[in-house]
């Protein structure tokens, strides 16, 4: 029986290797899952944003027709030009042309979110906010990126690379091995009971160049993996600072179509209340109501590219998706 002594060393750093690149790989495909999580929430928010738009764009193209109605009748009446005409016209062959366009995408968006969750029977629930998310904010750079996946497998990445490279200088130390002897009585002999132990010392003379070069090419692999760690960490620096740029961007810009939005929202109910007081016309109480759908689609559009831009600097900071360990 042998039994090594000075293996345990080499065996160790074997063991703490081989658990950090499965730290890796889990880290990786964990970093896989969030670019997923992002490109559902960007087809969820796409289909729910069509969705709305249709539903405005049908109340606009209504107001259209009944705009070109009125200016027919006012141009009967040889209050307005035909010029004057003949640009609503136009304006509600664009509206119905939005609004089949906007339809055909909205059957495009529909499949390709179908495609991304693989529905099955009762489809996927998906854990994806309808409101817009607040954002965490004065975080350090280092505070930044601790949550990314892919930050966290280039760490684990390097540290199997430093117990590798000590696996490869190990090859320097001698190989201890006790070996014993023990002989197994045959039928009618007499028993031997003497155990003999040897202890064997193999001093790598001859492989030193071997284990030298196994060195070199570990120490390769550890550069490589600081490298790595150093560009991961750049990729994700960058990709954090233009997804909060953007986020606030989008925040800013929703303000100025909300803002905008309550403008023509209180420039509708005025113009209401002078129609019914016989102050205002009918044509200009539709062209306030056509005003007011173009705001609200405007700030619909906004509100849900707002939601992707929260989402995104979600994910690149690694708050979302919450996976369970």
């Amino acid at each position: 029986m042998s039994i090594p002594i000075l293996n345990g060393v080499s065996q160790y750093t074997t063991y703490k290797a081989s658990g950090a690149l499965t730290n890796v790989r889990l880290n990786e495909a964990r970093y896989e899952s969030g670019r997923l999580y992002l490109e559902i929430a960007q087809a969820y928010y796409n289909v729910l944003q069509l969705k709305e738009i249709i539903l405005l764009e049908e109340k606009k193209t209504d107001l259209v027709r009944k705009t070109i109605q009125e200016r027919r009748r006012l141009f009967s009446l040889g209050k307005i030009t035909r010029a004057d005409l003949s640009g609503a016209e136009a304006d509600f062959s664009r509206s119905e042309a939005y609004l089949e366009d906007f339809k055909y995408q909205l059957k495009q968006a529909e499949m390709a979110l179908e495609s991304l969750i693989g529905a099955g029977e009762g489809g996927l629930r998906l854990a994806i906010p309808k409101e817009v998310i607040s954002i965490p904010k004065n975080l350090l750079p280092e505070e930044r990126i601790a949550k990314r996946y892919d930050v966290i497998a280039a760490k684990e990445n390097l540290k199997a690379a430093e117990f590798n490279l000590k696996k490869a200088w190990g090859g320097h130390l001698p190989s201890v091995t006790l070996n014993n002897y023990y002989t197994i009585p045959e039928h009618n002999t007499t028993p031997n009971k003497d155990i003999t132990m040897q202890l064997s010392i193999n001093v790598p003379l001859l492989s030193a160049g071997i284990v030298t070069a196994g060195v070199k090419q570990a120490e390769s692999a550890l550069r490589q993996a600081e490298l790595q760690l150093s560009q991961t960490k750049r990729i994700a620096t960058d990709e954090i600072r233009k997804a909060y740029e953007s986020s606030l961007n989008s925040a800013r810009l929703l303000s100025l179509y909300s803002k905008a939005r309550n403008s023509a929202e209180s420039n509708l109910s005025s113009q209401r209340r002078g129609f019914s007081f016989k102050t205002v016309s009918r044509l200009e109480l539709l062209v306030s109501e056509t005003s007011f759908l173009d705001s609200e689609i405007a700030y619909r559009k906004a509100y849900y590219q707002h939601s992707l831009n929260t989402i995104w600097y979600s994910v690149a900071i690694g708050e979302l998706p919450k996976l369970k360990n």
